[in-house]
């Protein structure tokens, strides 16, 4: 047998903790429209963790389009740059 550090009860606690606060974090999804972009670069600048600009250099894109509260400030930085509004974020449940 094995010493445990945590009894299975504590266990049970600590990630349901985990389960509850994954759950009450708010998602939102990346609503981008190629055909508007111009591919100024303004989101890029701004929030170069998500955006980037595509192969062919002339429009830019998303790395992930599901994004969390961790990365909602900086994608909404690049909402409102984008003098186009090629770029929305809607809250998703």
């Amino acid at each position: 047998m094995f010493n445990c550090l945590v009894s299975l009860e504590e266990l049970y606690k600590i990630l349901r903790d985990i389960y509850l606060v994954y759950n009450m974090t708010k998602k939102y999804k990346i609503v981008f429209s190629r055909d508007d972009c111009i591919g100024c670069g303004a989101c890029t600048n701004t929030c170069p963790d998500n955006w980037e600009m595509d192969v062919s250099g002339d429009k830019a894109k998303p790395k992930v389009l599901d994004i969390d509260e961790t990365m909602y400030s900086c994608n909404n930085d690049a909402e409102e740059v984008c003098p186009v509004g090629a770029i929305k974020i809607e809250e998703i449940n």
